[in-house]
């Protein structure tokens, strides 16, 4: 019996590495491991906000729930500098406002939201 197993390029823009393949995953072997140390390190992020807060959304205010995967820490797409955590659906609405104020500008945003 003949398996063939294919083999693609790692999907990751930024893949730097000498042999990007990858066996039916997203990312590389070497980019999957990136991942995994750079999730271990979020989570201890993730614990270091929450408790600098004190438990509460950096946008909203309202309580945040603890161990929870709706809560995303919020950082500057620009420098990469970190906010502070949010509500998933506080983060969409950050997200969705930056997109329309680079795209119309803050005063086509602020002259719309007035309407």
């Amino acid at each position: 019996m003949v398996v063939f197993v294919w083999y693609h390029d790692c999907m990751r823009a930024s893949c730097q590495h000498e042999n990007p393949q990858r066996h039916g995953a997203y990312r590389c072997v070497e980019c999957l491991r990136e991942s995994k140390r750079r999730h271990h390190r979020k989570k201890q992020r993730y614990g270091d906000w929450f408790q600098r807060q004190a438990g509460l959304c950096a946008f909203c205010g309202l309580p945040l729930e603890a161990n929870s995967q709706r809560i995303h820490l919020d950082h500057n797409h620009a420098t990469g500098v970190d906010r502070g955590l949010v509500h998933a659906q506080c983060n969409q609405m950050i997200g969705g406002t930056e997109n329309a104020i680079k795209l119309l500008g803050l005063d086509a945003v602020l002259a719309y939201l007035k309407r």
